[in-house]
């Protein structure tokens, strides 16, 4: 008896130290990754939110994107903010719809004319130019006549794609992502922002946005 209860204080012991780490991890993966978006937030503040609210005020336009073009080192960062208008209103008595957006890889650019044009989209580019992107594509609910701003990071790591087993160094040049800003469900999997998205019924102002990041 007295060995069986021995045990069980053991086994209780045990569980509880596991449950005590997986909670704590669950703490610090939570900080670290909402404190990084809120650096982001914070770092875009100052620099973009007047330019989009004047845009929303002077011009009338549904989609925000002043500054999307930006020159950066190798290895470094640079943080673009876009801002979403809500002009339109829900059906009384449904719930709200939410907006979402969607960063894509488009193309890389020499324009300097040596390398030739790549289609970053491709197996080649996608996967390791989908890592130099970071940004929330949650679904935010926006009141009518009411904007959000979404900051998006770019980070000009030294990999550009993979031919096999062998990485692509990262080129000298222009790297062009396509922004697609989405309203309704995204589904399972969400839609792909390119040229074929054009006409969908769930493309916000019906328009791909191009975002240009310069690599020295």
């Amino acid at each position: 008896m007295k060995k069986a209860a021995i045990e069980l204080s053991v086994e209780f012991i045990v569980t509880f130290i596991l449950a005590v780490v997986i909670f704590s991890l669950s703490i610090y993966f939570a900080v670290t990754f909402f404190g990084g978006a809120e650096e982001i937030r914070l770092s875009i503040d100052a620099e973009t939110e007047s330019s989009i609210h004047d845009l929303f005020a002077q011009s009338g336009t549904l989609v925000a994107f002043p500054l999307n073009k930006k020159e950066v080192y190798l290895n470094d960062q640079v943080i673009f903010g876009v801002g979403v208008l809500n002009l339109i209103k829900d059906l009384p008595g449904q719930d709200p719809t939410g907006y979402y957006l969607r960063v894509r890889p488009h193309r890389y650019i020499d324009e300097r004319g040596v390398e030739p044009g790549i289609d970053l989209s491709t197996p080649n580019y996608l996967p390791s130019m989908q890592d130099w992107i970071r940004y929330s594509n949650n679904t935010n609910i926006i009141d009518y006549n009411e904007y959000i701003t979404t900051p998006i990071l770019v980070e000009a790591k030294s990999v550009m794609g993979k031919q096999g087993t062998d990485d692509i160094a990262t080129k000298r040049g222009t790297y062009v992502f396509n922004i697609c800003i989405f309203r309704g469900d995204p589904g399972p999997s969400g839609l792909v922002c390119d040229k074929n998205i054009l006409g969908h019924s769930q493309l916000y102002s019906n328009q791909v946005y191009k975002l240009y990041v310069t690599v020295f």
